[in-house]
Parts: structure tokens; C-alpha cells; sequence
């Protein structure tokens, strides 16, 4: 979330130093913003919820199943 949080924070800048004269700049920033808090979006409910049930990413002896980043199987882990 940090990651996605500092490129909108860059590209607000890039609005904010465009000012009112570049129309389509500004436009082409707000698309941008709109594509990466989606897949910031993305990225964080696929590793919240990568384990069913949810308890099992943080506590490892819970029994559970876990896909991607979150699996316990380590070929799962490096395919992802």
C-alpha cells in the first residue's frame, strides 16, 4: 500500500506542476492515478486474502490453505 500511495503522491505532483494550461497532461495523470490505485487495490485484497481462512497467513499452525505468496509449499511460492 505504501508503494501505491507514493506514485499517487508523485503523480499529484505532476498535476500540481502542470497547472491549468496542459489539459490533456492532466487527464493522462488522472488515468494514471486511476490505474494504480487499482492495482494497488489488486495487490492488497490478493495478500489479504491469499489464506482461507484469513487467520491462517498470520498464524502458521492454524490449519488452512494458502495460494500465491502466502503458501506454505515453497515450488507454490516461487511460481507465484
Amino acid at each position: 500500500m505504501s508503494t501505491t500511495l507514493i506514485k499517487i503522491s508523485i503523480l499529484l505532483q505532476y498535476i500540481r506542476m502542470a497547472g491549468p494550461g496542459h489539459p490533456i497532461y492532466r487527464w493522462i495523470c488522472i488515468g494514471m492515478i486511476g490505474l494504480v490505485f487499482s492495482w494497488g487495490m489488486v495487490c492488497f485484497f490478493t495478500t489479504v486474502f491469499a489464506c482461507i481462512p484469513i487467520a491462517s497467513y498470520w498464524n502458521v499452525l492454524s490449519p488452512g490453505r494458502c495460494i500465491m505468496f502466502g503458501s506454505r509449499d515453497l515450488h507454490e511460492k516461487f511460481a507465484a
